[in-house]
């Protein structure tokens, strides 16, 4: 099963020399293809992340029930009045908080449209249809 993610993140540690954010799935067995936001002078301008992750049902649980995830609608073709007024109101504040430019949409908008305005705060070329994860033999349950 696969969910897509906006992820705040307030840790990083150096892997490899290289600095990447401590996030909520890190050691589980999950699939997952991230955005990460941009850096400069070795620190990040956002502190965000969207990601796609594959993982069984009990892992989603576990990320969900961790502290500044955000659970993005699974239907990116939907438009925004047709998510749950909750979900948007969710989906709209991140967006708000991540100062996208939000001006041009409505309630006709796709979900996918106001993801990818988010996408491009942390990096300027996102585009919510590249992300994309193989499925992991051990999550196919």
């Amino acid at each position: 099963m696969k969910r897509l993610y906006l992820v705040e993140f307030t840790e990083t540690v150096e892997d490899d020399g290289v600095l990447r954010p401590v996030l909520p799935w890190d050691g589980m067995s999950v699939n997952v293809h991230c955005v990460y936001p941009r850096a400069e002078k070795g620190t990040y301008t956002e502190s965000h992340v969207i990601a796609l992750v594959a993982a069984d049902e009990k892992t989603h649980e576990q990320i969900a029930a961790m502290r500044g995830v955000t659970i993005l609608p699974d239907d990116a073709s939907a438009k925004l009045k047709d998510i749950p007024q909750e979900k948007r109101a969710e989906v709209e504040q991140k967006a708000v908080d991540l100062k996208a430019d939000t001006k041009d949409i409505t309630q006709e908008s796709s979900v996918k449209e106001v993801v990818d305005l988010m996408g491009k705060r942390l990096k300027p070329t996102f585009d919510l249809a590249r992300l994309s994860v193989a499925q992991l033999d051990a999550v196919k349950r």
